[in-house]
């Protein structure tokens, strides 16, 4: 039932309830529906003989539609976050309350020359291998983006961990922010003594 799972979606997501407004469109039954919800409007291209039916078909609509915009927010959120890559694959397990993701490293060289560390993650029974790196840190880091990649390009399973990322994004940008605030802070307030200046004393 999707107007069901709209509402299950809506209130898990802590958005305002779906908003429905119905009108009969001919003398013989002929409705058509339109729901508010998530600041969007979605219009039920069809007319339907019965009320509960076009109000479906419009909430499977508004479903589509809010679930294809959170996925789009995540892939575009990627690239702005790749600190946290590693953690938001924890989260998304801790979500599906599955086995944490688990990192086979390899160091090999590269090109012949350089040393270079190459990763397979594996999660929930597939494995995920990113490009080569210089650092553990980094290849990992690697690995776990291609995993979250993968994973949203898939419809079933992309939505949910693109509300990890938006979680996660929120919650790193809020410390990185609070982070630059304390740097500003301490540059405007630093002590004479502990930048060595010397000041004349006042008599």
């Amino acid at each position: 039932m999707y107007k069901t799972r709209l509402q299950d979606f809506t209130s898990k997501s802590g958005i305002q309830f779906p908003v429905y407004h119905t009108i009969n469109e001919g003398h013989i039954p002929k409705f058509r529906s339109t729901v508010w919800v998530a600041e969007m409007r979605y219009t039920s291209p069809s007319t339907f003989s019965q009320k509960k039916v076009v109000e479906q078909d419009v909430a499977r609509l508004a479903l589509e539609g809010i679930l294809h915009r959170t996925r789009d927010e995540g892939l575009s959120l990627v690239d702005q976050i790749s600190p946290i890559f590693k953690s938001i694959m924890n989260e998304y397990a801790h979500k599906l309350h599955v086995e944490q993701p688990t990192y086979n490293n390899d160091k090999q060289l590269l090109g012949g020359v350089l040393p270079a560390f190459i990763t397979s993650l594996v999660f929930n029974g597939t494995s995920y291998t990113g490009g080569p790196a210089g650092t553990k840190k980094d290849v990992e880091q690697s690995a776990a983006k291609a995993a979250i990649l993968s994973i949203m390009s898939d419809s079933s399973s992309g939505t949910a961990l693109a509300e990890v990322i938006r979680s996660k994004s929120i919650f790193y940008y809020a410390v990185l922010s609070d982070i630059q605030d304390f740097n500003h802070v301490s540059n405007m307030w630093k002590c004479p003594w502990a930048t060595g200046a010397v000041y004349p004393s006042r008599r």
